[in-house]
């Protein structure tokens, strides 16, 4: 049997950007064994893969820290005995263990990140803007070189969803008698962040809905401190899950999710789940939309300064992050009230 290993560390979105299209290719590829080598933390994201898809954990911090860490990782691949390595990252690590590989004999395929597009898209003069490839489709022009490719397009594939009875959605979460809202209100870098006050606003409207239930998703000490004041504020909010298991079981359940350009974006359309999400120094061009998203769930507010970063981490050209601030809550409100009246 034919052996495939990908390599993804980091970051938890662009590692379930990976899952849509690796659960494609293993159930086409039954005869391939997929090995996914990540952050163990992140393994919760592929348990719904078929079983020829397996976690290689990277215990970055620990065993496979380092110049002899990443030495011994690139062991263990070795005994797996791959016949294609698909770097999927390309970062100084991933390129380290290619070499290392290619010593061994090994073909590896790394990914084109279109960094020099990007720039061109986010330049503050003279943008060139045009819809670059997702970070999906790059994944699989990674896999095609390797020889792997899908009859079908990926869009056609169902997502990754837990069967019926296989966890107790009552049990963790209580009887759903009512229409179940996620609001993933943060994000790691200040241009994705849409305003805390304007969120609260956005909160305010959705608790006055009596047929409504709302589920606060985050993760670190942060967040949720800042997700227990709005609880206190709002009993009717509930926190979600304790873990990324528990919040994608949840995420399944839901009937609708509010992000940020963020992980859980990516967590709740790998699930299934209908995704509203907020944009505001990045942009759906530069290709990190998730799965199956619609263009119209994309809130934004069209600016000549947009994007003026790929990640939201670059300064605000000016100043005033307006591109998140002229979002009006009543228009996140109305688009989330038009979602839910169409699945009535």
């Amino acid at each position: 049997m034919k052996r495939v290993l990908l390599m993804r560390f980091s970051a938890l979105g662009d590692v379930a950007i990976a899952a849509p299209l690796l659960y494609a290719y293993a159930s086409v590829h039954s005869d391939v064994y997929f090995y996914v080598c990540t952050q163990a933390a992140f393994k919760p994201i592929f348990d719904r893969c078929p079983g020829n898809v397996h976690v290689l954990p990277a215990l970055l911090k620990t065993t496979h820290r380092g110049l002899f860490g990443l030495w011994r990782l690139s062991g263990e691949m070795h005994a797996l005995a791959p016949d294609a390595v698909c770097d999927l990252h390309d970062v100084l690590r991933s390129r380290l263990i290619g070499f290392f590989l290619r010593l061994r004999g090994y073909s590896v395929f790394r990914i084109d990140k279109g960094r020099a597009d990007k720039k061109r898209l986010v330049r503050k003069r003279h943008k060139v803007f045009k819809a670059l490839p997702t970070s999906l489709q790059r994944y699989q022009h990674v896999l095609e070189a390797a020889g792997l490719t899908l009859p079908m397009p990926i869009s056609s594939f169902s997502p990754l969803r837990l069967s019926v009875g296989e966890v107790d959605v009552e049990a963790l979460f209580g009887r759903k008698t009512t229409l179940w809202i996620g609001v993933a209100a943060f994000a790691r870098h200040l241009g994705k962040r849409y305003p805390l006050e304007r969120m609260e606003s956005v909160l305010d409207a959705l608790d006055a809905h009596s047929d409504y239930s709302v589920f606060l998703l985050g993760a670190g000490k942060d967040e949720k401190e800042q997700m227990q004041k709005w609880v206190e504020r709002w009993p009717r909010l509930r926190m979600a899950g304790k873990n990324l298991h528990e919040d994608l079981t949840l995420m399944q359940h839901l009937d609708l999710l509010l992000t940020m350009d963020s992980a859980n974006m990516h967590l709740g359309a790998m699930m299934g789940t209908r995704v509203l999400s907020i944009w505001g120094a990045t942009h759906p061009n530069a290709g990190f939309t998730a799965w199956n998203q619609r263009a119209e769930d994309q809130i934004q507010v069209e600016m000549n300064c947009r994007p003026c970063s790929v990640f939201g981490n670059k300064p605000c050209f000016r100043n005033d992050y307006a591109c998140l601030h002229r979002i009006e809550p009543t228009h996140i409100v109305k688009r989330i009230e038009t979602c839910l009246n169409e699945k009535k």
